[in-house]
C-alpha cells in the first residue's frame, strides 16, 4: 500500500458514484475492463489509523477469518481507500 496511482491508464472502463451513509465519504464503483469491479472511498482528508478505523479494523477482523472485503490499495495523502467490491 503505497501513495502512488493504483489504477494504470487504460485499466479502468467507467465509475459510477454510489449513495453515501451519512458521513462525508464519498463512495465509487469502478468498472474495470477486466470485468471486475471495485470500490473507492474518498475520505476527502489524509488518513491515518486514528481517523480511518476501517484499516486496522478489517486487519483484526480478517486475522479471525471473518469475510471482509479486501483493501487493495492506501493512498494517504489523498484519503482514498481501494476495496474488493463484494
Amino acid at each position: 500500500m503505497t501513495d502512488e496511482k493504483f489504477l494504470t491508464p487504460g485499466t479502468l472502463l467507467s465509475a459510477e458514484a454510489l449513495t453515501g451513509d451519512a458521513s462525508t465519504r464519498k463512495y465509487f464503483r469502478l468498472h474495470m475492463k477486466s470485468g471486475k469491479s471495485l470500490i473507492a472511498v474518498r475520505y476527502g482528508h489524509p488518513l491515518t489509523e486514528e481517523n480511518c478505523p476501517f484499516i486496522p479494523i478489517t486487519a483484526y477482523l480478517k486475522k479471525y477469518r471473518f469475510p471482509v472485503p479486501k483493501i487493495i490499495d492506501v493512498q494517504k495523502k489523498s484519503g482514498t481507500l481501494l476495496i474488493e467490491d463484494f
